[in-house]
């Protein structure tokens, strides 16, 4: 979904913290955008202006540790989803949803679990896209 001009995203901190080292982790530890372990804090319901402050301190990682667009594609599979750069996923998915569907179907063919899909294996399917947790 693209509101207000942009799609659908979700901030993850946990991945944010382990994009970054050194200086750059600490800063935004410090600044609350970035921490080790996932479920440590509820996330915020708007995740745009996280993003913002989490690309003051480092543009690529930023992008790349949120959930982006319809079916919430993390930017760290941008290589899966058939984009050269992360920057490169989200301004396609600023112009047009219909990449967003585009690029789930390349990272599921990337998975290798579109005949999971096809064959309705949803715990597969499921275990694959969002993890064992």
């Amino acid at each position: 979904m693209i509101s207000e001009g942009r799609p659908k995203l979700l901030f993850e901190p946990h991945v944010f913290h382990r994009n970054l080292s050194g200086a750059k982790r600490a800063a935004a530890v410090k600044a609350g955008l970035a921490y080790a372990k996932w479920g440590a804090k509820p996330y915020p319901k708007d995740s745009y202006p996280r993003l913002v402050a989490a690309m003051a301190i480092e543009e690529a990682a930023a992008l790349k540790s949120a959930s982006w667009g319809l079916t919430q594609i993390l930017g760290e599979n941008f290589k899966a989803a058939g984009f050269p750069s992360i920057q490169a996923m989200v301004q396609a998915f600023m112009d047009d949803e219909a990449a967003h569907l585009e690029a789930t179907v390349k990272l599921l063919v990337a998975w290798k679990v579109d005949d999971d899909l096809r064959a309705h294996r949803w715990p597969v399917v499921a275990e694959t896209w969002n993890g064992p947790g």
